[in-house]
């Protein structure tokens, strides 16, 4: 597992990260527990953390030793079996828990950041015809600039 250098990834990363370690102390509440130390909740989301990505990598090599390049249940099946994860295990875990089952919120990442790209509206000027389109349209005040050339109510600066 290599880290990627662009600081994106790395928050991705570490949200991920975060994520799973919550999850995981969400299930430990659930299960009985009443606290748990730092350090052991960081060895229980490392130890699942593993397991995630060996059952990922497993999956996606099944497939492609199948001649398809999306998984699909039977390679997922065959990759828990290559770790020793018992399928009826993790059933009789879910019909246990499914009614005690409380999710968290969770927010979206990543987080939307408003365009700053300014898109012409109805009410922005339109160029004169000598101007090319993908040229802004620079609107401004006659009395300070002393152009004279006004369209619609707008004066604009030519080439």
């Amino acid at each position: 597992y290599q880290r990627r250098v662009r600081g994106h990834d790395r928050m991705a990363d570490e949200f991920a990260e975060h994520l799973l370690a919550s999850s995981l102390a969400l299930m430990c509440k659930q299960q009985g527990w009443h606290q748990a130390s730092r350090s052991g909740l960081g060895l229980y989301s490392d130890i699942a953390r593993h397991y995630i990505r060996n059952i990922g990598i497993l999956t996606l090599r099944y497939s492609l030793h199948g001649g398809r390049f999306e998984p699909d249940l039977d390679d997922l099946g065959n990759a828990f079996t290559e770790l020793g994860l018992v399928l009826s295990d993790l059933q009789s875990y879910w019909a246990e828990t499914e009614g005690n089952l409380r999710l968290a919120q969770v927010c979206k990442f990543p987080v939307q950041v408003p365009s700053t790209v300014n898109i012409p509206t109805q009410d922005a000027p339109t160029h004169p015809d000598y101007i090319p389109d993908y040229l802004p349209s620079l609107v401004v005040n006659e009395e300070s600039s002393g152009i004279n050339a006004e369209y619609g109510g707008k004066v604009f600066i030519g080439l």
